[in-house]
């Protein structure tokens, strides 16, 4: 039997980057990127922290995470991954953080737009 949903199987990605870089006005790509994916959570994410354990010093290091906010990758994940850094952001993509809103605010739509704006990046 193979877990996953309606049939389908669910695969978990977790992806390392050194920053980005751009390529012309409008793409940008990863550097040094790395990508660890399985169909086993946990095995996706012991790869990833073995990796960052092995490959890099994370003790004056800021770290940027940034997820959709699903099961096995909040902050708290995260923190686990990135072990002991200096500091470490956590942000959920835009997609999914409007998506939160809508969802949470679905009784007041009038409110929506208005907090959705007042979280845009200027």
């Amino acid at each position: 039997m193979i877990k996953g949903t309606q049939g389908r199987l669910e695969f978990h990605r977790y992806q390392v980057c050194e920053g980005l870089r751009n390529v012309t006005y409008k793409r940008r790509e990863r550097t040094n990127a790395k990508e660890f994916v399985s169909l086993s959570r946990l095995d996706a994410l012991n790869e990833t922290k073995e990796y960052i354990a092995n490959t890099y010093d994370l003790a004056n290091t800021l770290i940027i995470g940034n997820a959709d906010g699903g099961a096995g990758y909040a902050k708290k994940d995260f923190d686990e991954i990135v072990g002991r850094c200096a500091k470490h952001e956590h942000f959920l993509d835009v997609f999914h953080l409007n998506k939160k809103i809508k969802d949470r605010l679905c009784f007041a739509p009038e409110l929506q737009g208005k907090l959705i704006y007042a979280l845009e990046f200027k």
